[in-house]
């Protein structure tokens, strides 16, 4: 089922560096994240660098979905020498802004939140900017959900009623659209 126009979902993860290496499975995982996300017509918006994002986004470009990249660097020159980080073949924003600048560029264009992976401390640091956006959040879980939800209880509890957690990609994108189709209605 589709969502509403122009509908755009920040993406993050909240891995270690070599996560897409250490887990294959993972990166499959974000690419069917990306097709179903296409296919509802989400598109998605998240900082350059990862793998893991980038896959996703590549998959909801084939869907025709908007799919863009915000870099922290104010040049692609910059985006490459001073970052470090790899060209994209993704629409990319150099906003010159850092990386947390990146983050809270992608954050406040979205209806929703998606995050791939559950290491606390970079799940902590993404949680912690969304807390008070009032959006809602799914966690696409590497690990046991339980471990997390507390976490979440203990250090965001205001952000509970607001997180999903699956390890199933199709359930986290039911879980997104579903409610940014009731979030959509109700501010009408």
């Amino acid at each position: 089922m589709h969502v509403p126009k122009n509908t755009v979902v920040s993406i993050y993860d909240a891995l270690h560096e070599l996560a897409h290496v250490a887990y294959p499975e993972l990166l499959e995982k974000a690419r069917v994240l990306g097709s179903l996300l296409g296919t509802a017509g989400v598109g998605g918006v998240t900082r350059a660098g990862s793998p893991i994002t980038t896959a996703v986004l590549l998959e909801m470009e084939k869907e025709k979905s908007v799919a863009v990249v915000i870099s922290p660097a104010a040049t692609a020159l910059e985006h490459i020498r001073a970052f470090h980080l790899p060209q994209t073949p993704l629409l990319t924003i150099y906003g010159g802004r850092g990386a947390l600048g990146a983050d809270v560029t992608a954050l406040t264009s979205s209806s929703a939140v998606l995050i791939v992976g559950t290491e606390e401390e970079p799940l902590a640091g993404i949680l912690g900017c969304a807390d008070g956006h009032g959006i809602p959040i799914a966690i696409l879980c590497t690990t046991d959900p339980a471990p997390v939800q507390q976490m979440i209880a203990e250090r965001f509890p205001s952000l509970l009623p607001q997180v999903y957690l699956s390890g199933d990609p199709a359930s986290v994108v039911q879980y997104l659209t579903q409610e940014i189709r009731k979030r959509t209605l109700q501010n009408k």
